[in-house]
């Protein structure tokens, strides 16, 4: 094995080993009453699914049919997840569960649950993977506008839309692995990986990340924080 295969193998099996101790701890210990890290911790489950099943590919032989499938629903379920969570951000009173969320997710599920074989991939398929970017870009589209609004009410000062406003922009950049991978003709799984695993650091610190400053509030406004004093 590589240096740089054991860098990744170590950089993401952290990734993974945090995501479920942050996960476990903000949906079994800390429970907030808004539900708001509920999004969020599901977010980064989702994300465990995709980092262990590129990994299990890039470095076994194996198929493993099961978790070709939860990398699927990982990854069609990530979008509706976001797109929910600065919903709820936007209006904390909003009923998400279960009408809401079943709406957004029970046509992932059923595309998740059918018998693929990417070992000997068909039409059916590359709909399923080539359908994975093309959601993934209408939900960052989606998310937009309800994330517009929570920008401007965190530069006015609303300091408890500082995970929503941080998230969707680094979400968003994740859709750049799709065209990423087919343009330099690269490993997708090492790119997948190391995205992604950067991505589960990046939502691990917005968790445990409360901003407590008068910085914060001017990190999207032209104004010098200094001269607002």
């Amino acid at each position: 094995m590589e240096p740089w295969e054991i860098t990744l193998l170590l950089f993401s099996g952290l990734g993974i080993f945090n995501s479920l101790a942050v996960a476990f701890f903000f949906l079994v210990i800390v429970r907030r009453r808004d539900g708001k890290d509920v999004f969020l911790s599901l977010l980064l489950m989702l994300f465990v699914m995709q980092i262990l099943h590129a990994l299990l590919e890039r470095f076994t032989n194996t198929g493993f049919p099961c978790l070709s499938n939860l990398y699927l629903l990982g990854s069609y379920l990530q979008g509706p997840v976001v797109f929910l969570y600065l919903q709820r951000n936007r209006n904390p009173n909003l009923r998400i569960w279960p009408w809401r969320f079943l709406g957004h997710a029970v046509p992932y599920l059923l595309l998740g649950t059918l018998k693929y074989n990417f070992q000997s991939p068909g039409p059916l398929e590359w709909v399923a993977v080539y359908l994975v970017g093309i959601q993934s870009l209408a939900y960052v589209i989606l998310c937009f506008f309800p994330w517009r609004q929570l920008r401007d009410e965190y530069r006015a000062g609303q300091q408890e839309r500082f995970r929503a406003v941080f998230l969707f922009p680094a979400f968003a950049l994740l859709w750049i692995n799709y065209p990423l991978s087919g343009i330099l003709g690269t490993d997708y799984q090492v790119w997948e990986t190391i995205l992604h695993s950067c991505f589960v650091y990046y939502l691990i610190f917005l968790l445990v990340k409360s901003p407590r400053t008068r910085r914060a509030k001017y990190l999207f406004s032209p104004v010098d924080p200094d001269q607002s004093r």
